[in-house]
C-alpha cells in the first residue's frame, strides 16, 4: 500500500513536471516578451579589437536599445565616443550580444533572461540620421521608447554626433531560470523572429 502512494505520487510529479516544462516555442514568445518589456535597457558585451592595447578582453556595459522592427531586429544609437560601438566597428564582422534580463528587482538567478547574440547592420545614410521616412520612424520608435534620449538623437544629436544603426540577431541563448521546469538553451532565430511583437511603432 505504501509502495503503491509512492509510484502514484510520482506519477503525478511527473506528470506535473511535464506539463511544466516550456517549450522552445513558449520560451521565444517569452524571450521576445522580455526584450519588448524592459524599457530598452540591456547590456551590450564587445571584444576590444586586433591592435588594440586590451586585444581579446571582453567589455560589457549597460545600453540603450529600441525594438522597431517585426523580425526582432533592435534600433541602438551609435556614438563614435562610445567604447562598445568602436569595438564593433573595429571588429571584421561588426559582433556584438545584448543581454536583457526584468528590471522588477526579482531574484536574478531564478528569473528569465536572454542573450541576443548578432551584429550591427548599417543603414542607408538618410535614414541613420533620422531623415526621410525611415529616419523618422526610427526617431519616432526610439524616442516613445527612450524618450530621455531626445537630445541625442539624429539629426541634431548634441553633444556628441550619433546615428541609428541595426542590430540583427543570429542567435538566441535563453534561461527560463531554474532547470527544473524551464527551458534553457538556444532558441532558433527563426522561431524567435516571428514570435509576438508588442512594439507600438514597427518599422518593417
Amino acid at each position: 500500500m505504501y509502495t503503491h502512494r509512492i509510484v502514484i505520487s510520482l506519477i503525478s510529479y511527473l506528470i506535473t513536471f511535464v506539463l511544466a516544462i516550456e517549450n522552445k516555442a513558449e520560451a521565444a514568445r517569452l524571450a521576445r516578451h522580455l526584450v519588448e518589456s524592459v524599457r530598452g535597457i540591456g547590456t551590450i558585451s564587445t571584444v576590444f579589437p586586433e591592435g588594440h592595447g586590451l586585444q581579446g578582453h571582453p567589455f560589457s556595459l549597460e545600453a540603450y536599445y529600441a525594438p522597431c522592427y517585426r523580425n526582432g531586429s533592435l534600433t541602438v544609437l551609435m556614438m563614435p565616443i562610445s567604447q562598445s560601438f568602436n569595438n564593433i566597428l573595429h571588429n571584421e564582422d561588426h559582433n556584438a550580444t545584448i543581454s536583457v534580463m526584468p528590471l522588477d528587482g526579482t531574484a536574478r538567478a531564478s528569473n528569465y533572461r536572454v542573450g541576443l547574440i548578432g551584429h550591427i547592420s548599417e543603414i542607408d545614410k538618410r535614414s541613420s540620421n533620422g531623415m526621410g521616412d525611415e529616419g523618422s520612424r526610427l526617431r519616432e520608435c526610439y524616442l516613445s521608447t527612450h524618450p530621455d534620449s531626445a537630445i541625442w538623437v539624429p539629426p541634431h544629436g548634441v553633444p556628441h554626433n550619433s546615428y541609428f544603426a541595426r542590430f540583427d540577431i543570429d542567435h538566441v541563448w535563453y534561461t527560463g531560470g531554474f532547470g527544473d521546469s524551464h527551458y534553457i538553451g538556444y532558441i532558433p532565430e527563426s522561431l524567435y523572429s516571428v514570435s509576438t511583437a508588442e512594439s507600438n511603432v514597427i518599422i518593417i
